[in-house]
């Protein structure tokens, strides 16, 4: 009897499956390399759920869920090679659907598990994948692209004068600190609650990541960095409260993370998720890096 003739089993993940667990998903998915640290982030940082496939005593295949609400996202699936079209991917996708189902969900999406999440969608690369997808049930809605700043000659497209006027205008600019936790919270929760467990992890780096405009000691604008995918060099979320926009906010804000990013040793930042993609060119010079595709599966 071959490896490949083994009877397979599925079983819940555990911390030890980890290295495993990354070497196969580096194995099968070249477009999202995945570390140890970022894989426990995705797993238990999170609520979700995750599930692995033996072949004896080797891992081939995994899957990590999470229900939101009433929507369930599926942030990773991977089988190795050897061992396609043999079932396990689908047998895989079922059993996370299942559960999502019992916890209330109506749909599934891939990707795009905000706040904690490893990509926005899945990459139209991945032909092989969306063959799969699309046979058992995922639709196609949207498309949705990251954008990539280099962050060499940040000083050409900065205004070395402009927060001091921004400051004359009374609007001032700080890195956050531990106190204005609750004033960033209570800004984001009026705003965008949506983003309110993506920012506070914020608090917990070292600096502390994340910038604010503050007009008389209260939150008009924020931009954070390495929130979600954490030390891989990521920008975002940021935003500035209507009444506040067109006074050049956003973009100073935006200057300041690049310049700590850049201090990390990055040359690079990847913008995901990519709304305002013409503020990002001007004023970041950022290119279109990936496009993503967007699925969902309605129950």
């Amino acid at each position: 009897m071959t490896e490949l003739d083994l009877e397979w089993r599925i079983r819940v993940a555990e911390a030890v499956d980890v290295p495993a667990m990354v070497r196969l998903w580096n194995r099968s998915c070249r477009f999202d390399p995945l570390t140890p640290a970022l894989l426990r982030e995705k797993i238990w940082e999170d609520i979700a759920g995750a599930l692995v496939v033996e072949a004896g005593k080797r891992i081939v295949g995994f899957v990590v869920y999470v229900a939101r609400e009433r929507s369930g996202f599926l942030k990773m699936l991977a089988v190795d090679h050897e061992y396609r079209r043999r079932g396990i991917a689908e047998r895989l996708l079922r059993n996370a659907e299942k559960v999502l189902r019992t916890r209330g969900c109506s749909r599934i999406r891939l990707g795009e598990s905000a706040p904690n999440y490893l990509v926005p969608g899945l990459d139209e690369r991945y032909e092989e994948a969306l063959a799969f997808f699309e046979a058992l049930g995922f639709k196609r809605f949207g498309l949705i692209h990251d954008m990539v700043a280099p962050l060499e000659g940040l000083e050409s497209r900065q205004d070395p004068d402009a927060e001091a006027e921004l400051a004359a205008a009374g609007i001032e600019l700080t890195r956050a600190t531990l106190k204005h936790r609750n004033e960033v919270i209570r800004f984001l929760s009026e705003w965008w609650p949506v983003w309110v467990a993506e920012v506070s992890r914020a608090f917990a780096a070292d600096p502390i990541s994340l910038h604010l405009a503050l007009k008389d000691d209260h939150v008009v604008g924020f931009a954070a960095y390495n929130c979600n995918n954490r030390d891989q060099g990521w920008f975002g979320p940021m935003a500035t409260h209507p009444d506040n926009r067109s006074l050049g906010i956003g973009k100073l804000l935006l200057w300041r993370c690049l310049r700590d990013l850049r201090a990390a040793g990055w040359q690079r930042t990847v913008i995901p998720w990519v709304g305002p993609e013409r503020f990002y060119r001007r004023f970041a010079g950022a290119e279109i890096h990936r496009t993503f595709l967007r699925l969902e599966k309605v129950f």
